[in-house]
């Protein structure tokens, strides 16, 4: 099978943490997952209520870059500006594990520290519902999409960093069951609840 050929499956999640409102409020809370990335090469984070989680979002982006002959600007920044959702791009295809976790700027601070030459994207996100999806932004709006992790609902200041190191022997997988087991995660996106964003610049606020 080629890359864009082959009939993928939306990302599912295994050994998924989905704490209750008493366990969300004793402390940090993670959840891990494999992602799987096909030919849109773009993956992300967001809420599952998202205004952004609909297929229209990943087609309007296709059609834009058709009629400019690429993106005249980063693909899904309007969406990110608006704080719903944070995308990144992939130079390959295949399997990813992803860890997604409330943390703080400390916790982003000691993974960069961590990882050399560590790929990083921020941004301030709302999560109206609290359930928390990474996915192929291809994927957006299946109903087989699958959250990670169940946080209060709100804003996040959220962090993707991206260990390149790691991705080795997981490109250009074309099922979650090849993942090697005990290997990643190859991600982690960390969801702060400190938003830096001033809640009278959050969109669809009515504060002055």
């Amino acid at each position: 099978m080629r890359p864009g050929v082959f009939d993928l499956r939306s990302c599912r999640s295994e050994d998924i943490s989905m704490p209750g409102a008493e366990d969300r409020a004793s402390g940090p809370q993670k959840g891990d997952a494999l992602v799987l990335v096909g030919a849109s090469h773009y993956a992300g984070v967001l809420d599952v209520a998202s205004p952004a989680n609909f297929a229209e979002t990943y087609a309007a982006m296709e059609r834009e870059c058709k009629k400019r002959r690429g993106p005249t600007r980063v693909p899904f920044a309007e969406q990110e500006e608006r704080g719903e959702l944070l995308s990144w791009l992939l130079f390959l295809w295949g399997v990813y594990r992803v860890s997604v976790e409330l943390g703080s700027a400390q916790r982003v601070a000691s993974l960069r520290e961590s990882i050399d030459r560590p790929t990083v994207r921020t941004a301030n996100l709302h999560f109206p519902s609290g359930q928390v999806l990474v996915t192929d932004l291809e994927w957006l709006g299946s109903s087989e999409n699958t959250p990670v992790l169940e946080v209060e609902p709100g804003w996040y200041s959220v962090t993707w960093i991206e260990d390149y190191s790691r991705m080795d022997g997981h490109e250009c997988l074309e099922s979650l069951e090849e993942y090697p087991e005990g290997d990643g995660p190859e991600w982690w996106v960390i969801l702060d609840p400190e938003c830096s964003m001033p809640p009278s610049k959050r969109p669809g606020s009515d504060q002055p």
